[in-house]
């Protein structure tokens, strides 16, 4: 019997991520949105994750084909645990767990084949193993080389849960190697790239993160002296950073030089931890689980990306600079983005005190981002172009056997 035609137009592009949400709510969603639009542009894509089977036809609105039913605590930690073998990384087992795969055999059932498949996130990249012939050219979606990312964390949690942390940074490793020697693979930044090269032939293009061209937003601000932190208050990097900003003397020195200063923190899932945080700090407010930023981003003056660790590129810069505000962050928090327009973008180190002086000077605005073009900017952040190489790279690559 003859192969299945894999390239047929008729036949949908399938996403398999470990986290999607309409609308997007973090940087890693953005991504996810963002390539599923993008791959939608030349025709049907099926995006499969834990909560659900999407299907975004042809470049119209998402369809929610199914959801995944809830989970029972005792029951599915037991079905997630015995997942090990096929993600081979405790966050696939985590993150995804019997959920997602439960769903991905919903959607192999439901389509014939797919002319192509985009595995999204590094800890479920093994699945790519176990997909059937009727699933074209595959290629895996790094957000960051998560086994850097985790060993980043690896050395600020306490001793006792050490161990796991190393023995998952050994497994996030181990699957680098095994995917970038069996698969084509897409990371975020050039140093992302280099990271990896080491480890196989395969062939590895960088993608980085972009911008929708309409969320251009630029307007007159209404409060010259209002910063925000737009941040997944979920993802602990994010509370860190944060909390060491919130504490230190420098940001005290800053609310009693400038009284009508104000920090709005915002973005998805706060603990109670944050809340106390913003709660007790001078000058800060929260707004959790915003349903939409161009309010705040009109009343902002300066975007602040607090970070000390991390991983590929961060979206949110590019957010605040289409919508018109200055910017102070760390030089992790803006890795892996070039380019980025002096006076508009301040970047400091690790030390609250440099990180608060570039607030002040931003707040005073010198005048130094008069002549920046943010429409031009954004235009080469684009997510059709920055993604680009990722389609190309589908149509040209063949499909994967399992030895």
């Amino acid at each position: 019997m003859s192969p299945p035609d894999l390239t047929s137009p008729a036949a949908p592009v399938l996403l398999i991520t470990k986290e999607f949400h309409i609308p997007p709510d973090s940087g890693a969603t953005l991504r996810t949105d963002a390539i599923a639009r993008v791959l939608a542009a030349g025709g049907a894509t099926v995006v499969v994750c834990p909560d659900a089977v999407h299907v975004l036809p042809d470049g119209a609105g998402y369809e929610t084909i199914t959801v995944h039913r809830p989970r029972r605590a005792v029951a599915d930690a037991l079905r997630d645990l015995l997942t090990l073998p096929k993600y081979q990384t405790v966050g696939g087992v985590l993150q995804s767990g019997s959920a997602l795969l439960g769903n991905l055999r919903i959607a192999l059932r439901r389509f014939d084949r797919f002319r192509a498949c985009v595995v999204d996130h590094t800890n479920i990249a093994r699945l790519a193993r176990h997909l059937p012939e009727t699933v074209g050219p595959i290629l895996v979606s790094m957000h960051n080389v998560e086994s850097d990312l985790v060993r980043q964390r690896a050395r600020k949690v306490p001793h006792a849960q050490r161990p796991l942390w190393r023995a998952e940074v050994a497994l996030l490793r181990r699957m680098e190697r095994i995917v970038v020697r069996d698969l084509p693979v897409v990371v975020t930044t050039e140093a992302d790239r280099r990271l990896l090269a080491p480890h196989g032939p395969r062939r590895i293009i960088v993608c980085t993160n972009g911008i929708w061209p309409e969320q251009l937003t630029v307007a007159p601000i209404s409060r010259p002296d209002r910063l925000l932190f737009l941040a997944a208050l979920d993802w602990k990097p994010n509370v860190d950073g944060l909390r060491w900003l919130l504490l230190s003397p420098a940001w005290r020195r800053l609310v009693s030089d400038v009284p009508g200063i104000e920090l709005v923190v915002a973005g998805r899932n706060p603990s109670a931890g944050v809340a106390e945080l913003c709660r007790n700090a001078p000058n800060v407010s929260l707004v959790p689980n915003p349903e939409t930023v161009r309010t705040l981003m009109r009343e902002a003056t300066v975007g602040i990306v607090p970070l000390l660790e991390g991983g590929g590129s961060r979206i949110k810069i590019l957010e605040y600079v289409a919508g018109g505000l200055r910017v102070v962050s760390t030089a992790v928090g803006a890795s892996g983005l070039v380019d980025l327009p002096p006076g508009v973008v301040a970047i400091t180190g690790q030390d609250t005190g440099s990180f608060v002086a570039a607030i002040r000077r931003q707040l005073r605005d010198d005048g130094q981002a008069a002549s920046f073009r943010v429409d031009d900017f954004v235009r080469g952040y684009a997510w059709p172009s920055a993604l680009r190489e990722l389609r190309e790279l589908l149509d040209t690559e063949r499909p994967v056997t399992d030895p």
